[in-house]
């Protein structure tokens, strides 16, 4: 019988199977709908996205179907979400420089 062991630790899980450009990857997938929450200054994706870090430091939740889902799932909502609200951005920038 194989016993499949994970690390805790979903970086260093993901830096032990696929190498320093697996890291990488997770760390765009997770910090781009961040910077994105950032830019458009909204709160709602930073609270989605940010528990996947703290979350990721003490579990392997992409190890799991289930938080794999989760994590598209929420990716997905804060990405369309700012392009959602991107041409909003782009009139109100409009209207500041033409004041």
């Amino acid at each position: 019988m194989q016993m499949s062991l994970n690390s805790h630790n979903q970086f260093i899980q993901l830096y032990f199977s696929n190498g320093i450009f697996g890291l990488l990857a997770l760390c765009i997938l997770i910090c781009r709908p961040l910077y994105l929450s950032f830019k458009t200054q909204n709160p709602l994706g930073i609270l989605i996205i940010f528990p996947f870090i703290i979350y990721g430091i003490t579990e392997v939740f992409l190890g799991r179907f289930q938080g794999v889902v989760f994590f598209v799932f929420c990716h997905q909502l804060v990405i369309t979400q700012f392009y959602l609200l991107k041409p909003k951005l782009i009139l109100s920038k409009e209207n500041i420089l033409s004041t």
